[in-house]
């Protein structure tokens, strides 16, 4: 990510030097972002590696708490323009997240309801892969919920598919709400009904 000037960003909590700020342009230079600490994280990372992504620890303990209704309206409002507001690279991120994060998992209960034909010792690895590198990734941001990832990751992957879609829904057609205002406006509108078309003309 570093080489392709795309460093890993979280809004959660970040700092930034004030000098720094107002060399790369204040908050006004972002005012129209929808996730403005990517552009600094760019800029900073450019000049002496100046932007580091630090996660939390023992030593370094910040803590945030977010509501489940808090944590999907980010979501909304971030997963669009991660993949720059486009309908196709969110259609093969779609495909791309059924057909390898969730596609071991249906051809293993295809398997189990005795449906053969393909390899399933490759099936049942690679759901086993899946499930280690889930786990593996919930140990280190929140090892309380350890015993349930060794369950839930294809859950975690349809609702990560469900607010890619409607992220993508309401950046199109719709409206994104984000401390009060509306940060998109819609390429797509729906026109419920078509005017009619003058035939003796």
């Amino acid at each position: 990510r570093r080489i392709l000037n795309r460093p890993p960003v979280l809004s959660t909590c970040w700092l930034i030097k004030a000098d720094a700020l107002r060399d790369h342009g204040s908050f006004a230079a972002v005012s129209h972002a929808i996730i403005p600490e990517i552009y600094f994280a760019r800029e900073l990372i450019k000049k002496a590696d100046g932007y580091s992504f630090i996660r939390s620890d023992d030593v370094l303990d910040i803590q945030t708490v977010k509501t489940l209704s808090e944590q999907r309206q980010t979501a909304i409002r971030t997963r669009y323009p991660q993949i720059r507001r486009r309908p196709e690279n969110a259609l093969l991120l779609i495909l791309a997240e059924l057909v390898f994060l969730l596609g071991p998992f249906v051809l293993l209960g295809l398997f189990f309801a005795g449906v053969t034909g393909f390899p399933v010792w490759i099936t049942i690895l690679a759901s086993l892969i899946l499930i280690a590198t889930h786990v593996a990734i919930v140990t280190i941001s929140n090892p309380a919920n350890v015993p349930i990832a060794l369950f839930n990751f294809p859950i975690v992957v349809l609702t990560e598919l469900a607010l890619s879609i409607t992220s993508m829904i309401r950046y199109e057609f719709s409206v994104v709400d984000w401390k009060g205002r509306n940060v998109c406006i819609p390429v797509m509108h729906v026109i419920p009904k078509l005017p009619s078309i003058d035939k003796s003309s």
